[in-house]
C-alpha cells in the first residue's frame, strides 16, 4: 500500500513539473512567431529605404573627385587690355584680384585667369590631365606654353567660337615644382546670366579624371533602365479608364524622372558648348518643377485625400514662385524639392489608408528630405535623380500590379458574365424545341397512341443524351451528330415523316462547344418546317485544315428568308466566342436554293 501511495505521489509531482514547462514552451514558441512576424513586417518595410540608402551613398562614393595633384596656391582674375594681343608675359602689369565666382560670371571678356600651383609629393608617375569647367571660350597656358584651346577667344560675339562647358587637356611636361597657369578666356554669347560662374579646376591622373567623369552615370543608366522597365510594365497593362486614380500624373512623373536623368547626364557624357548651358538649366527647372507638381498630386489621388481646388492651386503658385524668384538655379532647384517633399509628407500623413505602401513612402520620402536638407546644392549634382528614381520605380511598378490584379478581376468576371450569358442562352433553347415536339406528340396520342408511346421512350432517351451532352462545354464531334440524328428521329416520328442527316466526316478527332448542330437543325425544322426539311434532307460536312475546324450544313430553305438575329444565332456566336477567344468565323445565309452555314473555328481536339 505504502508503495502504491508513493508511485501515485511521484507521478503527481511528474504532471506538475512538466506542465509549466509545456506552458513555458507554447509561450516561447508563440513569443518566437510574433517576433518573426514582426522582422518580416519591418523588412518589408524598410528594404526600399535600404535600397535607396544604398544607392544614395554608391553615388556619393562613385562622385568622389580624385585628388588633386596639385596645392593652389593662389587663384586671381583680371580684366585683358590691348588686346587682340594675348602674351602670357604681359599679364604681370594688369590689375589681378581675388577669383569672385559671382563677379566673373558678370564678365564677357575677354579676360584672365591666374593660378599658382604647387606640385604636390606623387608616389607614381601615371600621366595627368587638366579638367576645366568654365563658360566660355578659352586658351589655357601651362608655365607660358600654350597647352590647349577650348573655342577662339574675342572681344565680340561675332568673332567668338564658343567653348565647351566642360575641358580636358593632358598636362604635359614639363612639370615644375611651381608652376603657372594662365587661363584666357571670353564669354560673348551666353544666353542667360548666371549668378556665379560655376568655374572649377582639377589636374589629377588621366584614368582617374575619365572614371571619375563617367562612373557616377554607369549608375544613373542603371537608374534609367529600372524607369523604363517600370514605365513599360505601367503602359503595357490594359488602362481601365477609372477617373481620378492618378495614372496620368504618375506616367508623368516616370517621363519627368527619365528625361531629367538624360538631361542631367548629357553634360558629362556627351557634352555641348557653353552658350546651350542656359538652354539646359531652364528644361531642368522646368522638369524639377513637373515633379514637385506630379509627385504630390499621385499621392493626393492614390489615396485619396481630400483637398480644394484652392489649395491645389496655391500649390502650384507656390512653386511658379519659387522657379521665377531671382535666385541661383540651385537653390530654385532645392527649394522646389523642399516644397515637393513637404508636400508629399503632408498628404501622407493625412491619407486615411494605413497601408504598407503608405508606410514605405513616407520613409522614403523623409529621407529624401533629409537628404535635400543635409547634402544641399550637392544634392542637385545626382542625388536628386536617385531619390526621384526610386521613388518613380517603386510607384510606378505597384500601380502597374494593381491595374493588373484589377484586370485580371475584370476578365474573370467577364468571362463568368460570358459563361452566365451562354447557361441562360441554353436555358432558352430547350423549351424552343420541348414545345415543338410536345405539340407533334399531342397530336399524334389522338390519331395513334402506339406510336406515341414509341416517341415518348425516344423522346426519354433524347432528354437523357441531351442533359449528359449539356453538363460538358466541349464535346466530340460524333457526339453531336448523334444527338442531332437522335433528335431528328424524334421529330420525324412525331411528324411520321423521315428525316435525314447526310455527314461527310473529313476530319473525325473534333472537338466542338455542345448544341453547335443541334441548333441550326432545330432552327431549319422551325423556319422551313418538317415537311420541307424532309424533301431536302440535312447535309454535314466536316474539315479541319491544320489547327482550324470548319463546318458546312445545308437545309431547307424557307418561305422567308431566316434574319438570323434569333436565340439560336445569340447562342452560336457567344459558344464560339467563349470557346475560341474570339478566333471564329461564323457565316450563313442563301446559296443554291438552300440555306447554307458555315462555321469556322480553332480546333479543341
Amino acid at each position: 500500500m505504502r508503495a502504491q501511495q508513493l508511485a501515485i505521489r511521484l507521478r503527481s509531482a511528474a504532471k506538475t513539473r512538466t506542465l509549466p514547462r509545456l506552458s513555458r514552451g507554447k509561450d516561447e514558441l508563440l513569443r518566437t512567431n510574433i517576433d518573426h512576424h514582426a522582422s518580416t513586417r519591418l523588412w518589408a518595410l524598410i528594404w526600399p529605404s535600404l535600397i535607396y540608402l544604398a544607392l544614395l551613398l554608391a553615388w556619393v562614393v562613385l562622385a568622389w573627385p580624385p585628388p588633386m595633384a596639385f596645392s593652389v596656391q593662389g587663384a586671381e582674375m583680371a580684366l585683358a587690355v590691348d588686346e587682340p594681343r594675348s602674351n602670357p608675359a604681359a599679364t604681370a602689369a594688369l590689375k589681378w584680384q581675388k577669383l569672385d565666382q559671382q563677379l566673373l560670371a558678370q564678365w564677357r571678356g575677354p579676360y584672365w585667369l591666374r593660378y599658382r600651383l604647387e606640385l604636390i609629393s606623387r608616389s607614381d608617375d601615371r600621366p595627368l590631365s587638366l579638367a576645366l569647367s568654365l563658360r566660355a571660350a578659352s586658351d589655357i597656358y601651362w608655365n607660358g606654353s600654350l597647352l590647349g584651346r577650348n573655342g577662339r577667344v574675342a572681344n565680340s560675339a561675332a568673332l567668338e567660337q564658343p567653348g565647351r562647358i566642360e575641358y580636358s587637356v593632358a598636362l604635359n611636361p614639363p612639370i615644375q615644382r611651381s608652376n603657372l597657369l594662365l587661363i584666357r578666356a571670353s564669354s560673348q554669347q551666353p544666353i542667360l546670366r548666371f549668378q556665379s560662374a560655376g568655374h572649377w579646376l582639377l589636374i589629377a591622373p588621366t584614368e582617374a579624371l575619365a572614371a571619375w567623369r563617367f562612373r557616377p552615370w554607369l549608375l544613373a543608366a542603371l537608374t534609367l533602365g529600372a524607369l523604363v522597365v517600370a514605365l513599360g510594365y505601367l503602359s503595357s497593362v490594359q488602362h481601365n479608364s477609372r477617373r481620378g486614380d492618378g495614372r496620368n500624373a504618375l506616367l508623368m512623373l516616370g517621363a519627368a524622372s527619365a528625361l531629367l536623368l538624360l538631361t542631367e547626364a548629357s553634360r558629362a557624357i556627351v557634352g555641348y558648348s557653353y552658350p546651350w548651358h542656359g538652354a539646359r538649366m531652364i528644361l531642368i527647372l522646368s522638369l524639377q518643377a513637373v515633379l514637385a507638381f506630379a509627385l504630390p498630386y499621385y499621392l493626393h489621388k492614390r489615396f485619396g485625400v481630400s483637398l480644394r481646388a484652392r489649395v491645389v492651386a496655391l500649390y502650384a503658385l507656390i512653386l511658379a514662385l519659387a522657379m521665377l524668384l531671382p535666385w541661383s538655379f540651385d537653390a530654385r532647384g532645392l527649394s522646389l524639392f523642399f516644397v515637393g517633399f513637404c508636400a508629399c509628407l503632408v498628404l501622407l500623413i493625412l491619407a486615411p489608408e494605413r497601408s504598407l505602401l503608405r508606410a514605405r513612402l513616407l520613409l522614403l520620402v523623409a529621407l529624401g528630405f533629409l537628404a535635400t536638407a543635409v547634402l544641399g546644392a550637392f544634392f542637385l549634382d545626382g542625388p536628386h535623380i536617385i531619390t526621384v528614381s526610386v521613388l518613380s520605380v517603386i510607384l510606378l511598378l505597384q500601380h502597374g500590379a494593381v491595374e493588373r490584379r484589377l484586370a485580371q478581376r475584370l476578365e474573370r468576371l467577364a468571362a463568368q458574365k460570358q459563361h452566365l450569358s451562354l447557361q441562360l442562352l441554353r436555358r432558352a433553347l430547350q423549351p424552343h424545341w420541348l414545345m415543338n415536339t410536345l405539340t407533334a406528340l399531342q397530336e399524334l396520342i389522338e390519331t395513334d397512341q402506339q406510336q406515341a408511346s414509341v416517341l415518348v421512350e425516344q423522346l426519354s432517351e433524347l432528354f437523357a443524351q441531351f442533359r449528359q451532352a449539356h453538363s460538358q462545354a466541349l464535346i466530340p464531334i460524333g457526339e453531336e451528330v448523334s444527338l442531332c440524328q437522335r433528335y431528328l428521329d424524334v421529330v420525324g416520328g412525331a411528324s411520321q415523316i423521315q428525316l435525314c442527316l447526310h455527314v461527310e466526316m473529313l476530319s473525325a478527332g473534333v472537338r466542338l462547344p455542345v448544341g453547335l448542330l443541334h441548333t441550326q437543325i432545330e432552327n431549319a425544322l422551325t423556319h422551313a418546317g418538317v415537311r420541307a426539311c424532309a424533301a431536302v434532307p440535312f447535309r454535314l460536312r466536316v474539315e479541319r485544315i491544320h489547327d482550324q475546324c470548319r463546318l458546312h450544313l445545308w437545309s431547307a430553305l424557307a418561305t422567308s428568308a431566316r434574319p438570323g438575329h434569333g436565340t439560336g444565332t445569340a447562342y452560336i456566336t457567344e459558344s464560339l466566342a467563349m470557346h475560341s477567344n474570339g478566333d471564329y468565323r461564323f457565316h450563313q445565309g442563301v446559296a443554291n436554293g438552300q440555306w447554307f452555314t458555315e462555321i469556322e473555328f480553332r480546333c479543341a481536339s
